[in-house]
């Protein structure tokens, strides 16, 4: 099958897209991570700052812990882009998507290709975990630095 990449995505699509890219970047739905800021701001009102701490410490977890799980919102970010010569560009059609990404899969291509166009649609998704990579290669040398010196 023959796919065409488009730059631009109709209103339909975008909506869908708003949706997804806080799926790729934080691994929530907006809905899910307006509720949980919501929920810092009223414990930080109260003030009940150590509560709120937990929770952005878990939207930021959040952002960390998904970055492996990223399958399903990456690729389908990819598939409202991506479209086969005879499909609707102007409607969001969740089967559609789903037999595009099957396709996909058949075909064997190759997953990072998806990844790297999904983050580069998400602004600052690439920032943000090239960020959280330095400091985990931080941590980890500091935790190797320890054990070697308990070690001599």
């Amino acid at each position: 099958m023959k796919y065409n990449v488009k730059k631009m995505l109709s209103v339909e699509r975008w909506r869908e897209f708003e949706d997804l890219q806080m799926k790729v970047g934080f691994g929530r739905s907006f809905q899910e991570l307006f509720d949980m800021v919501r929920k810092a701001y009223e414990k930080l009102q109260e003030p009940k700052i150590a509560d709120a701490s937990v929770i952005l410490h878990n939207i930021m977890i959040g952002v960390k812990d998904k970055l492996d799980k990223r399958h399903d919102p990456a690729l389908q970010i990819c598939a409202l882009f991506i479209n086969s010569e005879d499909e609707d560009e102007k409607v969001y059609d969740e089967d559609v998507m789903n037999q595009k990404i099957d396709n996909w899969q058949k075909e064997g291509y190759a997953i990072q290709d998806f990844f790297t166009m999904a983050w580069n649609l998400v602004p600052g998704c690439i920032e943000i975990y090239e960020e959280d990579l330095k400091n985990t290669l931080s941590q980890v040398k500091k935790k190797e630095s320890e054990v070697s010196k308990d070690t001599e």
